[in-house]
């Protein structure tokens, strides 16, 4: 249910902290101590504890004094050195709760039933010793509990939605070659798929055809290009027809390629058969 580094490092428990950040956000962090540089704002502090969450950049800092150890968290974007490194907090720590100590408090009030250390946790345990963090913290812990999926965006800056053939619609990646010193083509190359079409001064070439480009390679020509439409038009088209809120300009993911696709048939007025839907 949980990666399977967080598993590993439940197994250790010794370096896990529980830390709420930024707006009541929550998140499994370790922790490393650096020293901080004579030269730095903090120069009265006698280390730093920088916070990392799990398969994550986010980084979190804190300061120990030698007047109050922990007596303040530092803001976003603050520069720790020391004479190795660098640190930059991207988050404003809140709280931190060290996992053994959670552990304990609960194996002596009761809620949890086995406890030591070293022990591998089941995913009913685990799932009750964060609610219970969250509780103490006074925040939901639905939202950290559910799985998150990753989410993974392309570059789409050079993506078009195209006609070719008999009506189909398809998603190409646009290439710009030179065929000699004066003219140049524009090549597209299907993404998932292998058709290949092209353009030359505005006029599409035909399917079956080859064509050397200046440094001698050539391209076949697989499919017949009729027309091909930026990918982030057909979105900005959606937008202002309210079949989606927002997007994310030269990125899509690929549930949202999907969308669009799905969306030029009415942008490009064609009527979708059985056959393609199966597709």
């Amino acid at each position: 249910m949980y990666d399977q580094k967080i598993q590993e490092l439940l197994k250790i428990k010794d370096n896990l902290f529980l830390c709420s950040y930024d707006n009541n956000q929550i998140g499994l962090f370790t922790k490393q101590n650096i020293n901080v540089s004579k030269d730095d704002t903090y120069s009265s502090s006698r280390y730093a504890e920088v916070y990392t969450m799990i398969d994550s950049e986010t980084k979190g800092i804190r300061i120990a004094t030698s007047t109050n150890p922990f007596a303040f968290f530092l803001a976003k974007h603050q520069f720790i050195t020391d004479e190795v490194s660098t640190c930059i907090a991207t988050c404003t720590l809140k709280k931190v709760i060290a996992f053994t100590e959670l552990c304990k408090q609960m194996y002596q009030i009761g809620i949890l039933l086995h406890y030591k250390e070293g022990q591998t946790l089941t995913d009913l345990d685990f799932n009750q010793i964060l609610a219970y963090g969250c509780h103490m913290m006074g925040v939901s812990p639905f939202d950290f509990l559910k799985p998150k999926k990753k989410v993974i965006k392309f570059a789409v800056d050079n993506y078009f939605v195209c006609i070719y053939d008999k009506m189909e619609i398809g998603l190409f990646q646009k290439e710009t070659a030179d065929i000699d010193e004066i003219y140049g083509v524009d090549v597209y190359k299907q993404v998932d798929g292998e058709n290949v079409g092209a353009f030359l001064l505005g006029n599409r070439l035909c399917k079956n055809k080859e064509i050397t480009l200046q440094n001698y390679n050539k391209i076949d020509i697989s499919c017949d290009m009729i027309k091909a439409i930026p990918f982030d038009e057909v979105r900005w088209h959606m937008q202002c027809n309210h079949e989606i809120d927002s997007y994310e300009k030269k990125f899509s993911t690929t549930e949202e390629m999907a969308q669009v696709l799905e969306y030029a048939h009415t942008y490009f007025d064609i009527e979708k058969t059985k056959e393609k839907v199966k597709k």
